[in-house]
């Protein structure tokens, strides 16, 4: 999404965006006077000239950050509308970005910006509360305040706290969240927080082992299927070879999951191997503990190496679940190169 900062150059920018700019900082002028800024207006189609497509992010009196996305009513897209032309776009961006602006200069900035200081100083309070460990794997950016949809239709002021922290592969990345009560963003803090703990214990740990992840030999076994294993343990996770949906990646381990074409009876996830009951004799799953599950079930992906480890009755009490003791290995992306650790 191309976007245009405070700080950039006129030059670096289209015509469409730079109109915007232009028009919304002589409204912002006349609505509250100097002291509302323009941080930031995304286009994600430029070319098109298309009001939904615009983003906007101020700063207004008080330190008050809101974000403005244009596409405000997305009910509306079931229904043709007229299209605009270049400056019926560009009025519409500055109607609507001013009618949020009142709206807030109706709340009181002072208030609004009580609001945002009160929101940062519980987040605080809560994280350090939190062991160390927990604190550095988590870092509240911004907290401010966004029109959407929700904003037009039911007027409430709609709030989005940013912060820091890693994906499920273990990679930076930043998160939002929105609600509409401020003791809610530290609920949802309080709900994460321990996840992504955990993440950066895992990272923690692979690190010293100079490894990027772990991946099952389940999921080694699936991978060697779809070519090379050293250039599919390259790629980037989410271009692996095998179908996203055949595979689970969860703080920085790569498992498996997926239906068997050839056995339709038979579907794999992570350690554990679902069969249709009826497929095999009672006594076989009786004494099944202990044995390498390629004596049980004839499967293209099973090794010798997995052992099972437990067999009951599913939930539903419609298939057999056999749970199998397999070995994990660490990964390097950078190497494609794998190697073995203790069963987990």
């Amino acid at each position: 999404m191309p976007e245009w900062r405070a700080k950039d150059s006129d030059e670096s920018h289209d015509r469409f965006t730079k109109a915007i700019v232009n028009t919304l900082a002589a409204k912002l002028l006349r609505a509250c006077g100097g002291g509302c800024a323009i941080l930031s207006v995304k286009t994600s189609s430029p070319a098109g000239h298309d009001y939904r497509d615009v983003v906007v992010d101020l700063e207004l009196p008080g330190n008050v950050q809101i974000t403005v996305d244009c596409w405000r009513d997305p009910e509306a897209e079931a229904h043709p509308l007229r299209r605009l032309n270049f400056g019926e776009n560009v009025a519409e961006v500055a109607a609507i970005v001013i009618a949020c602006v009142q709206t807030c200069q109706y709340h009181g900035f002072e208030t609004l910006a009580g609001i945002l200081d009160e929101a940062w100083r519980d987040a605080r309070s809560f994280s350090s509360q939190m062991p160390i460990g927990i604190r550095k794997s988590m870092h509240l950016l911004a907290v401010r305040f966004v029109f959407k949809a929700i904003w037009v239709r039911s007027n409430e002021l709609l709030m989005e706290a940013e912060y820091a922290s890693l994906d499920h592969w273990l990679r930076p990345f930043t998160y939002e969240i929105e609600v509409v009560d401020p003791a809610e963003i530290t609920a949802h803090l309080r709900a994460l927080c321990y996840q992504f703990g955990t993440r950066a214990l895992a990272l923690h740990r692979f690190e010293q082992h100079g490894a990027t992840g772990e991946i099952d030999l389940l999921a080694i076994n699936a991978l060697k299927r779809c070519g090379n294993l050293v250039s599919e343990l390259k790629r980037d996770p989410s271009e692996f070879g095998a179908p996203s949906s055949q595979l689970e990646f969860d703080c920085g381990r790569i498992s498996l999951r997926t239906g068997i074409d050839s056995t339709p009876d038979l579907f794999i996830r992570g350690d554990k191997v679902h069969v249709e009951c009826g497929v095999l004799p009672k006594a076989v799953l009786t004494n099944a503990i202990g044995k390498q599950i390629t004596q049980i079930i004839d499967c293209a992906l099973f090794s010798e190496e997995m052992v099972v480890i437990d067999a009951y009755r599913g939930f539903l009490g419609d298939s057999v679940v056999i749970e199998v003791q397999q070995p994990r290995m660490f990964y390097c992306k950078s190497s494609g190169c794998y190697w073995g650790q203790n069963p987990q």
